[in-house]
């Protein structure tokens, strides 16, 4: 008779709480995943932005004069 009254009543409380601590961590779990995905695919498309900025820039020196065909080439070459 000494198992009834508020102990089951807390016991049934931490077992909730037990449930949700688990769903809390999967949670988390996931979303740290899913960040890590996110950003090695970010980045990528930074690099890709950025050899496509490169060059642009090339094409502007070159139509300017600032650089010589063979400068120009190299570059290209560099960054493909």
């Amino acid at each position: 008779m000494m198992g009834y009254g508020l102990g089951m009543i807390g016991g049934g409380f931490s077992l909730i709480f037990l449930i949700i601590i688990v769903i809390a961590v999967i949670y988390f779990i996931n979303n740290r995943n899913d960040d890590n995905s996110s950003s090695y695919h970010n980045n990528n498309n930074d690099f890709h932005h950025q050899a496509d900025r490169a060059e642009e820039i090339a094409k502007e020196r070159y139509a300017k004069g600032e650089i010589s065909k063979e400068e120009f080439d190299q570059i290209m070459k560099d960054l493909k």
